[in-house]
C-alpha cells in the first residue's frame, strides 16, 4: 500500500510538472493515470492550477520585451484550464497587442469585458486599440475612467497615465493645462507614486520647482 501511495504521489508530481513545462499529449496521458489511481476533485484542481506559476513567469518575459514568450505561456494557461481566467486572457491580450495582432486583441478585450465590464486592464487595452484607430476621444473616456475609479492597482495607474500623456502629446497640449488635468485627479490619486512622479515631472517642465519639490516630498512620505 505504501508503494502504491508513493507511486500515486510521483504521478501527481510528474503530471503537474508536465502541465507547466511538458508536451500537452504527455500531460493528457499522465492525467489519465492520476485519475485511474484515484484523486479527489480539490486535489486535482490544485494540481491543475498552473496560473500561479505561469502567469508571473509570463509577465516577467513581457517585462523583458519577450511578447512571443508571454503569449505562449498565456495560451498554455488557457488551453489547460477548465475555465478561462480573466488574468490569463488579459496577459494574452497584452502580449498580442504588443505583437501587432489587434483583431485578436479586440476579441479578447470584448471577452474580458463581458465577464468583468469595468476591468481596468481591459479598458486600457480598449483605449490603446482606440488610439491606434485615431479615436482619441473614445480612448480618453476609458483612460479617465480607470484613473478616477482605480483604488490601488499601481500598474494600471502608471499605464493609464502613460496613455493619457500620449494623447496630450498628440494634441500638443501645453504643460500648464496638463498640470491642471492632473491636479483634478489629485484627491483621488495622491496615494500613487506613479501619479506624483508624473505631476512632479510636469511641474518641473513648467519651472514650478518649489511645487515639484513638494510633490516629490509627498511621494517620499508614502
Amino acid at each position: 500500500r505504501e508503494d502504491f501511495h508513493n507511486g500515486a504521489l510521483l504521478q501527481r508530481t510528474l503530471y503537474r510538472k508536465c502541465l507547466i513545462d511538458g508536451p500537452p499529449e504527455e500531460a493528457a496521458e499522465l492525467r489519465e493515470k492520476v485519475l485511474h489511481a484515484g484523486i479527489d476533485g480539490a486535489t486535482l484542481s490544485s494540481i491543475e492550477d498552473i496560473e500561479s506559476v505561469l502567469i508571473p513567469r509570463a509577465w516577467g518575459l513581457f517585462g523583458q520585451g519577450d511578447f512571443e514568450g508571454s503569449r505562449l505561456l498565456a495560451e498554455r494557461c488557457l488551453t489547460i484550464a477548465t475555465s478561462k481566467s480573466i488574468y490569463a486572457l488579459t496577459l494574452l491580450a497584452c502580449s498580442l497587442i504588443r505583437l501587432g495582432e489587434r483583431d485578436r486583441t479586440r476579441l479578447l478585450v470584448d471577452e474580458i469585458l463581458a465577464k468583468r465590464p469595468e476591468f481596468p486592464s481591459a479598458l486600457l487595452l480598449r483605449a490603446e486599440l482606440a488610439m491606434a484607430d485615431r479615436r482619441h476621444a473614445d480612448a480618453e473616456v476609458d483612460i479617465m475612467h480607470v484613473l478616477r475609479e482605480n483604488r490601488g492597482e499601481e500598474g494600471d495607474t502608471a499605464w493609464a497615465l502613460e496613455l493619457i500623456s500620449q494623447i496630450w502629446d498628440h494634441h500638443n497640449r501645453d504643460v500648464p493645462s496638463r498640470i491642471t488635468g492632473l491636479a483634478e485627479l489629485s484627491a483621488l490619486l495622491n496615494h500613487s507614486p506613479s501619479f506624483l512622479a508624473r505631476l512632479a515631472s510636469e511641474q518641473l517642465k513648467d519651472a514650478r520647482r518649489s511645487e515639484a519639490m513638494e510633490t516629490v516630498e509627498q511621494a517620499l512620505r508614502l
